[in-house]
């Protein structure tokens, strides 16, 4: 079993955010009564829609590969939908990109996930090690908030294109709002758990890699490879 320790992340955002606009005054009755878009996804949709949406970007700092001894400095993309009965959705630097499809956001909700695998350069770790491609990692999540503020999530997710393994994580999380609802702070600890054909791909040293580095043969098999915090 491979192990690390999951380095603690923060991010400021900058975000946009699709809110309802203001209606005009002395309009005619048969503009009064049309159904006119509210907000920038009403006009996307082509009607009215309770649908909000927030992109943004930020920094992240993170390992620069599984097993790394330092880390790197990255962009990260921040997109958040969620419906006008649901309160500013939580979301951490670690997890990836949701949609929840059942439930609600801010209640327990269900949906797929969408997120990059980290590329890693066999010489950026030791010369003569097998290069892992970068590619990107689809899966499903779930999440519950067993107190308003306090937030229980999981994922699970298939490399495609690059570590071709599954991954799985867990976090708890306390959430702290700010005073209009448009601010999230959360820190809590997290644990991942990974496949064979992961912990291979950057763990692993097989007969090539051993014959070009001088490393002993080494086979990890499947367990839990991370555990750590994040806060965000």
């Amino acid at each position: 079993m491979a192990a690390a320790s999951l380095r603690s992340v923060s991010t400021l955002c900058f975000a946009l955010i699709a809110t309802p606009a203001l209606a005009q005054q002395g309009q005619s009755d048969a503009q009064e009564n049309a159904q006119a878009p509210t907000n920038v996804v009403d006009g996307l949709l082509g009607g009215k829609s309770d649908y909000n949406i927030m992109v943004g970007i930020g920094p992240r700092t993170k390992a620069a590969f599984p097993g790394a001894d330092h880390n790197k400095v990255l962009p990260l993309p921040v997109v958040n939908v969620w419906r006008d009965s649901e309160r500013f959705p939580v979301s951490t630097p670690d997890e990836s990109f949701g949609l929840a499809l059942i439930g609600k956001r801010g209640r327990t909700s269900f949906g797929p996930t969408f997120g990059f695998a980290t590329q890693r350069k066999g010489k950026d770790a030791i010369e003569g090690l097998s290069d892992v491609n970068f590619g990107v990692e689809l899966g499903g999540f779930a999440e519950t908030f067993i107190a308003p503020a306090l937030r229980v999530r999981g994922e699970i997710r298939q490399g495609i294109g690059a570590h071709k393994g599954l991954t799985a994580d867990t976090s708890i999380d306390g959430v702290i709002r700010s005073a209009n609802d448009k601010l999230t702070l959360t820190v809590g600890p997290r644990v991942r758990w990974a496949n064979a054909k992961y912990n291979r791909s950057y763990f692993g040293v097989d007969t090539e890699d051993a014959a070009a580095t001088g490393l002993d043969y080494y086979k990890p098999g499947s367990g839990l490879y991370a555990y750590g915090a994040m806060a965000g």
